[in-house]
């Protein structure tokens, strides 16, 4: 649904005042829906995110079209209403910064404002300044990795887009070359980090959290997630500036539009994903355009993420006339629930397409930034701890004992032993990390001397590996083009 009343707000004026959260108060009190003193109550103590949750909850038990229509007209003066936050804000994060593996999460409006946002790039610089941390990151030296440059992009929430520009500004102001991809999954922000050889990525972007969040990730080079030789850094200098609060100035407009290079992220991942070890795209291609809807169903839910229409560009306009991708249309608020994959979700897809006359079905759950997936046939859901040694059977018949020398299945702690006969079948050595998917660098990055087949781990993660022509990160997509061979072979 357009937010056509955000952006008649919006071009009325951009500051936050008393009277404006006071006109928007009153605009909501004589509206006529429901609860909405409660709405109002919400708003006059600055409690936005609360009001939208309710507001959420009203639209989708909405009875008509007209009443959906009249409560997103308040969820849209809501959003204007944080919006002003977010651009005019100088209060310091309300919750503690802190750089776990995923970077650093919080509230829009609250922890994510544009001036906040540019104190967190200055920190990301600060570290990448010192001499240990360029060597970790197999960088030679400053100049070194402002040549190579990084990969900055979004997702799909609110304005992620204006802030992803802010960290491109702070990025181009230090003379960094920005590979910009704007909107993009994180998977395939990951293949134009690989591809582009850049030194960094910043994906402004929360993954699965619930709607008032935002995040920050910082991918070092082979695109995996960071180690903590860079996040506690990153945090502790993040959590000073936050503090002291110094003035800053990036580059804006015209000249940040000069300075980055635009890239079709989607693009750069199909062009990866046609040299996959293991997996023929051109022959998945070839194959579903003999099908027909009979033949087979492959049903994609994008979560309202930054992943819609992914699969579609990758299979091309032919074979995608099998695949129905569900939730592609922008929703900030991603129907009032936590955008990740879950069973009651998976569930309701089977049943929604239960009576389809396709022979074989697929159903592939993502979370918004795509780097999480739970599949499902007709029948049977298929958790990743199934879906990770099958994934070994599949890649180890098509690779070969030649080329299985020597590798290994990775693993995280909390991954079932489902997958262990199967990979010894194949002379696989199984390798059991710690829980968390950095753990598995050692075995699907760069300087793995144990190369994997694979690494999946039990938050529905899943990555082929550097030496399987692909990264370290997690992938959904890769993940359905695996299933899709299955398939197919």
């Amino acid at each position: 649904m357009p937010h056509t009343i955000f952006l008649k707000l919006l071009a009325a004026n951009d500051g936050i005042t008393a009277d404006s959260v006071g006109t928007i108060v009153r605009a909501i009190e004589v509206c006529g829906i429901a609860q909405a003193q409660d709405i109002a109550r919400c708003i006059k103590e600055y409690r936005f995110w609360d009001a939208l949750g309710i507001l959420v909850r009203l639209r989708e038990g909405s009875a008509t079209d007209t009443d959906r229509a009249l409560v997103q007209e308040q969820i849209d003066r809501v959003f204007f209403l944080i919006r002003r936050q977010i651009n005019n804000s100088d209060l310091a994060p309300a919750h503690s910064v802190e750089f776990g593996t995923s970077g650093w999460r919080g509230v829009l409006g609250e922890d994510f404002t544009c001036r906040n946002v540019l104190l967190a790039a200055r920190a990301v610089v600060n570290v990448l300044k010192q001499p240990d941390i360029l060597a970790a990151n197999k960088v030679g030296s400053w100049t070194d990795l402002q040549k190579r440059g990084c990969v900055i992009g979004h997702d799909n929430r609110f304005m992620a887009g204006e802030l992803a520009r802010l960290l491109a500004g702070v990025m181009a102001r230090e003379g960094i070359h920005v590979y910009w991809v704007g909107e993009a999954a994180t998977p395939e922000l990951a293949a134009v980090l690989r591809s582009t050889n850049a030194a960094f990525s910043l994906n402004l972007t929360p993954s699965h959290n619930p709607f008032p969040d935002s995040g920050l990730k910082f991918n070092p080079y082979d695109a995996g997630p960071a180690g903590a030789e860079f996040t506690a850094l990153m945090e502790a200098e993040c959590r000073r500036l936050m503090v002291e609060r110094p003035e800053l100035q990036c580059l804006e407009g015209e000249a940040l539009d000069a300075w980055m290079i635009s890239v079709n992220a989607k693009q750069v991942y199909r062009c990866m994903a046609e040299r996959f070890n293991g997996i023929d795209l051109a022959q998945i291609i070839q194959r579903m355009e003999t099908l027909t809807t009979s033949d087979m169903l492959v049903v994609v839910d994008y979560a309202h993420g930054a992943a819609r229409g992914s699969l579609y560009h990758l299979l091309g306009t032919k074979a995608a006339q099998l695949v129905v991708e569900e939730r592609m249309n922008d929703d900030w608020l991603f129907g009032g629930v936590k955008p990740e994959p879950n069973l009651p979700r998976m569930k309701a897809l089977q049943a929604k397409y239960a009576d389809h006359p396709a022979k074989n079905k697929v159903f592939f759950l993502v979370d918004a930034d795509c780097d999480r997936i739970l599949l499902a046939d007709g029948d049977t859901i298929i958790e990743m701890n199934v879906f990770g040694a099958l994934a070994v059977d599949l890649l180890a018949t098509r690779l070969g004992p030649d080329t299985l020398r020597g590798r290994v299945v990775a693993r995280s702690y909390g991954t079932s032993r489902f997958v262990d006969p199967i990979a010894a079948e194949h002379g696989l050595k199984i390798v059991e990390t710690d829980t968390g998917f950095k753990c598995l660098r050692p075995y699907t990055g760069p300087e793995a001397q144990h190369m994997a087949v694979c690494g999946f781990e039990e938050a529905d993660g899943f990555t082929l590996g550097h030496h399987m022509g692909h990264f370290v990160d997690k992938d959904s997509l890769v993940a359905m083009l695996v299933a899709l061979q299955m398939m197919l072979d």
